[in-house]
């Protein structure tokens, strides 16, 4: 059984990864900001023989992902997978962003994913298939206008899990960096479909029993299932 730690679990791709991970196969800490949320998707979850535990919180908190990962390592007696999937979006001019906007996008989409990937080292080299997975975007690598904060908070992902990933690999670690252009807003629309990123990043899991050491994947929003 691999034991996961995903944030932004009640985000389109938290729920897309949890409708096709959910089985006996997967032990889940669901991470997020709406216990209702998470108690729906835990209760998923373990209709589907898999199990869930729930850890409310907010991730813009500089103290909050020690807590989160030691709570998570705790409640599943370690920790096999760590997936990036918070982030907070922000999409107007920066001259008319209020401060605390430009601070949460910043905190919740870049802050955290590099504070608790520091946290859940020491957990995941314990593990014999451990695996790092970020959700960045396409917007890292070509800067959106209107959401130039965000641009910068996934760009520093995909620049962190390139500069990170020699060092992790030398302790055991997969890390790979998932980039999705522009997601699918609902079934039959244009964009990326959830399920497509959500598809991926299963993959990546399971190549890491194989060995792989980590990769960055671009997944462009015209592709299609």
């Amino acid at each position: 059984m691999s034991r996961i730690l995903l944030t932004g679990a009640s985000g389109r791709v938290g729920r897309a990864l949890i409708e096709r991970l959910a089985s006996p196969e997967f032990e889940f800490a669901l991470v997020g900001r709406s216990a209702e949320s998470l108690r729906q998707l835990s209760d998923e979850i373990n209709a589907r023989g898999g199990t869930a535990h729930i850890i409310k919180a907010n991730l813009s908190s500089k103290t909050t992902p020690e807590t989160v990962v030691r709570q998570a390592a705790t409640a599943m007696g370690g920790l096999d997978v760590l997936i990036h999937g918070a982030a907070a979006y922000g999409f107007r001019p920066f001259a008319q962003s209020p401060r605390e906007l430009l601070l949460r996008v910043v905190e919740t989409s870049l802050q955290s994913a590099i504070l608790l990937t520091h946290a859940a080292i020491p957990a995941l080299k314990l593990s014999n298939n451990a695996v790092v997975v970020q959700i960045a975007s396409t917007a890292g690598l070509r800067p959106v206008t209107e959401a130039v904060v965000y641009s910068a908070a996934k760009a520093g992902m995909i620049a962190f899990g390139q500069a990170l990933r020699p060092e992790v690999t030398g302790l055991g670690i997969a890390l790979h960096t998932v980039i999705p252009g522009q997601l699918q807003l609902q079934p039959g629309g244009t964009g990326l479909p959830p399920a497509r990123v959500a598809q991926c990043i299963h993959e990546l899991i399971l190549q890491r029993a194989a060995g792989c050491a980590g990769t960055d994947v671009i997944l462009d929003e015209t592709l299609s299932e």
